[in-house]
């Protein structure tokens, strides 16, 4: 039984589209420009993990860490970086860092299995699988190349395949 109540008046508008895996966390979004909100349910507080944004993907194994995409393009060349992040200790790690002349927006997605992890390059020709538990940091990206553009992408059948929606 969950009570959920209004937490105080705002003038912008909030939502929120996700719980973490044991549902003790919704993250909501539009509530701060200096950083990402979590509405902690466990401990009935919102916490605000200032200079992180995005939309967090959360780990399977860990109900209290969450995975954010940072991107930047600087001359044609973007760089990618993933974060490991613990919403309730603000521990931070970085769990990959790798760049590419790879065009697309970035669609940041999660394995209904594990913690794997899949970056889709929306109209791009590419996608990443990431491996966050790999133990060799140069181990945990791999570039998958596909033979047309690309509108989305998902793991499926205990991560053996990965699903891919071509673009137009």
């Amino acid at each position: 039984h969950i009570r959920l109540e209004k937490v105080r008046a705002y003038g912008r508008t909030e939502s929120a589209d996700s719980f973490n895996p044991d549902g003790s966390a919704l993250p909501i979004y539009n509530r701060s420009f200096r950083g990402l909100v979590i509405y902690d349910l466990a401990e009935g507080k919102l916490r605000e993990l200032k200079d992180l944004q995005g939309s967090p993907v959360f780990s399977r194994d860990d109900p209290a860490v969450m995975y954010l995409l940072q991107s930047s393009e600087t001359g044609g060349q973007a760089r990618y970086v993933i974060r490991a992040v613990n919403f309730r200790t603000g521990a931070a790690t970085t769990v990959a860092d790798w760049t590419s002349t790879d065009q697309g927006g970035a669609e940041f997605g999660a394995s209904p299995y594990s913690d794997c992890l899949v970056l889709g390059l929306k109209e791009g020709r590419a996608l990443y699988l990431i491996d966050p538990k790999a133990p060799e940091p140069s181990q945990r990206v791999r570039r998958v190349p596909l033979p047309m553009r690309m509108k989305g992408a998902s793991l499926s059948h205990d991560d053996q395949r990965v699903n891919w929606q071509r673009c137009y």
